[in-house]
């Protein structure tokens, strides 16, 4: 899936144009650090897998650019708690 970024968010629309999925964040520390603090998939859309991808989207493109990432929302926190191993090098 390709999601769309710009400040403090990544999302997707669906064909008609319509929000499908979005992660927001905040950036502190001087842009050194996102907080993210919402997850969005809309309700159709649930169950396939489209908030990992997004998150994963999101935290890939701090990683890149050597930004640290908190992760506030409920999502995921439990995703950061559930896969430490995968997320340790960025969490702030």
């Amino acid at each position: 899936m390709h999601f769309i970024e710009e400040p403090g968010r990544f999302f997707t629309n669906d064909l008609a144009g319509d929000l499908m999925a979005e992660l927001t964040y905040q950036a502190i520390d001087d842009n050194k650090t996102w907080v993210i603090d919402h997850t969005f998939v809309r309700g159709d859309q649930r169950g396939k897998g489209i908030a990992k991808e997004l998150l994963d989207t999101a935290v890939g493109a701090a990683r890149e650019r050597g930004i640290k990432v908190k992760p506030l929302c409920t999502y995921a926190r439990t995703q950061f708690m559930k896969h430490p191993e995968q997320y340790a090098d960025v969490k702030a």
